[in-house]
């Protein structure tokens, strides 16, 4: 639902598309997207619910958020950290990429999610956060995902919040579909390490990582909304696979940054070897900490080394 750039956890972390002119009504760059200098709204007034008020005809540069689910993502994955104030993300040093497809209610078309997913890889985003999803199998929204995957791109998608199921794209092969933990008994605190009741899951589920009670930033004028509740400022807890994925996105943004050599499928070979056991034997457990230390090259023998058997793979 795009990003609250004002947010100061976003602060100085967008990513700048220097190959166009801010504010001239043009797409100079050829792109299809006028003006982006910071991101692409795909939402058109005619695909939009009428109260979000749209007149401006899309792809075009105003990927505000006026839902909230983005902006919370984002800061799931990235919030601005070590800084004194407000929450830290997974990974606080990403660049964002903010592509609105969904309207201010937060609903939005599969072939706009489609060429969202296409800009960002365009764009030549290295990690695409879907947390959002569909039960129809779309050829539209499938090739949208192989051109991103084509470019080397990792996509992290939410397995959705309908249990015994698994949402697309999550559920195309080679996205990272993601569910949420923190299952809750009777009587009990949430328990991290087992899948919640909501969360979608099946054959497709990759992994899984907290997506109950989570934290996130949020556009002030959506505080204490009907949709949103805020205690601190602007912020709130909410829950959802959506934000499960976040987390895992985070991750895989860390592992870049470590190795930033890596392409997709290494990024989610390395994920996906380090995971852990979930306590219901379901499922399996991120491990950012298990991610990092993963050894990219074994020791083979006195002064070489050979790739590692999932590297390998």
């Amino acid at each position: 639902s795009g990003l609250d750039y004002n947010h100061p956890e976003f602060l100085g972390r967008l990513a700048i598309n220097s190959a166009d002119v801010c504010g001239d009504g043009i797409d100079n760059d050829g792109n299809g997207c006028i003006d982006d200098i910071a991101g692409c709204n795909f939402v058109t007034p005619q695909s939009a619910d009428p109260s979000c008020g749209y007149t401006r005809a899309a792809p075009n540069w105003a990927a505000w958020d006026d839902a909230g689910h983005g902006t919370v993502v984002a800061g799931v994955a990235a919030a601005a950290g070590d800084d004194g104030s407000g929450m830290a993300g997974i990974s606080w040093d990403a660049l964002l990429l903010p592509v609105k497809v969904l309207d201010c209610t937060g609903v939005g078309r599969i072939s706009t999610a489609a060429a969202g997913i296409r800009y960002a890889a365009e764009r030549g985003a290295h990690i695409i956060n879907i947390s959002l999803g569909t039960t129809r199998d779309s050829n539209v929204l499938r090739e949208a995902v192989l051109a991103a995957q084509a470019r080397g791109a990792l996509i992290v998608a939410s397995a959705g919040n309908v249990p015994g199921i698994v949402t697309y794209p999550g559920a195309y092969p080679g996205v990272l579909a993601v569910g949420a933990s923190g299952y809750v008994a009777l009587g009990s605190e949430p328990d991290y390490t087992r899948i919640t009741a909501f969360s979608g899951n099946g054959p497709a589920l990759d992994l899984i990582a907290p997506g109950y009670l989570v934290a996130g930033p949020l556009p002030a004028a959506l505080c204490n909304s009907p949709a949103w509740a805020c205690s601190d400022g602007p912020y709130t807890v909410t829950s959802g696979s959506s934000f499960a994925a976040a987390i895992v996105t985070g991750a895989a943004a860390l592992l870049r940054a470590e190795h930033p050599g890596l392409s997709g499928p290494l990024l989610s070979s390395l994920l996906l070897q380090s995971l852990q056991p979930a306590s219901d034997g379901g499922t399996k457990l991120l491990d950012v900490a298990a991610a990092l230390e993963y050894p990219l090259y074994r020791t083979h023998a006195p002064g070489t080394a050979r790739a590692s058997d999932h590297e390998s793979a």
